[in-house]
């Protein structure tokens, strides 16, 4: 099958022909790729920033924000059955689980052992096909299969939101978002969502799709580089990909 790898000998990203998917196992199910995201992880995937292949190959299939449609499913795939869209989560847990993995939390994984699928030790979504054990894949209605290629993505957003909101003493009623990429925008609009009144500041120019995108939904863009910046926020979203960034803010 087709697919978009990184190839760890030549250093480069490369299109290759990948195996075709193995045999579906009972609790398993074989989608295929209908759509994948490309982000920021990406990027510095295919700079040979951080991200290893899977144990044993040279190259690594990129691809961890990924829409799919099943065509084939175990007798014990949890209900999944041909036509269903569906979308998968990334981390795989570590392996004997530690004991965030082991209360279904390999987000918080305390050993470092996990695979990511499309970033560390696992071959990701940017393919004709994949299988994946049904607990892995989240089920998707029919009427939102136009936008869940951004449930990876928005999982990030509500996960830091949540954390946010859960840890600050008072009524927050501000935000600032920092990074109009994806994270960013979705960020924003979900803080909006709640009642915020919201703030985002990023790189790109004022007249910048993305900015006007903001602008037009009621979030104040803020250009970096010189003239005015939000004067308070009550929250601090970092989607920029730089630590530094949020302590400055």
């Amino acid at each position: 099958m087709r697919s978009v790898a990184l190839d760890y000998d030549a250093r480069r990203l490369v299109r290759r022909q990948a195996p075709e998917p193995r045999a579906v196992g009972p609790r398993e199910a074989l989608f295929r790729m209908r759509q994948a995201g490309v982000c920021g992880t990406d990027r510095d995937l295919a700079r040979f920033r951080y991200g290893y292949p899977p144990e044993g190959e040279s190259y690594l299939i990129l691809g961890h924000e990924a829409l799919g449609q099943v065509v084939e499913s175990g007798n014990e795939a949890g209900g999944l059955a041909r036509g269903d869209w569906v979308v998968p989560m990334i981390r795989r847990a570590c392996a004997p689980a530690c004991a965030s993995c082991a209360r279904g939390r390999r987000d918080l994984c305390l050993t470092d052992g996990y695979l990511e699928r499309g970033i560390f030790g696992a071959h990701g979504y940017f393919c004709d096909w994949a299988v994946d054990d049904a607990a892995d894949l989240i089920k998707v209605p029919p009427e939102l299969a136009g936008h869940a290629v951004l449930v990876e993505p928005m999982s990030v957003v509500e996960k830091a939101i949540d954390s946010a909101l859960r840890v600050h003493i008072g009524e927050p009623a501000t935000a600032l978002v920092l990074g109009a990429g994806p994270i960013g925008v979705l960020a924003a609009l979900a803080l909006q969502l709640r009642g915020f009144t919201v703030a985002l500041a990023s790189m790109e120019a004022r007249d910048h799709p993305r900015a006007r995108l903001l602008e037009r939904a009621g979030v104040r863009y803020f250009p970096v580089g010189g003239g005015p910046h939000p004067d308070r926020a009550d929250i601090v979203i970092e989607a920029a990909g730089a630590p530094e960034a949020a302590l400055a803010a």
